[in-house]
């Protein structure tokens, strides 16, 4: 219901909305994963990134080319002055895919995030647009 409400309500206008949520696509329609913008600070111009990518899909360069999308499409036409994102510590993957597209660590957030009874540090990634 909730994801319903979101769709119909939703004007896909990042200015709107205050982020974006885009689906990636294989060239066979196949929907590989999640990529989106929130956060969305116009007057700081700046954004949160996310990325999720389906497992079926991980390690065959979908996530570094949608990421690299990402950032030329906000920087670009959004003209966005930096992007950033919170990571756990113990995802490696996903340290290592921003890190490729040029995002330095730049932060630690220690007990940062919650999981079941425990808590878990994040590092923060960032990219400015120079």
């Amino acid at each position: 219901y909730a994801l319903k409400q979101y769709i119909a309500t939703n004007q896909n206008d990042i200015y709107t909305d205050g982020q974006l949520r885009l689906m990636i696509e294989t060239p066979n329609k196949e929907v590989a994963g999640i990529i989106d913008l929130f956060g969305f600070e116009p007057f700081h111009n700046r954004a949160e990134v996310g990325i999720v990518i389906a497992d079926k899909y991980r390690n065959l360069g979908i996530g570094q080319q949608s990421l690299l999308l990402l950032i030329e499409y906000s920087f670009n036409y959004l003209g966005l002055k930096q992007l950033y994102a919170h990571i756990d510590t113990t995802n490696h993957a996903s340290r290592k895919l921003f890190k490729k597209c040029g995002f330095e660590e730049c932060g630690l957030l220690k007990s940062w995030m919650r999981t079941g009874r425990d808590y878990r540090d994040v590092v923060m990634v960032q990219l400015i647009n120079s």
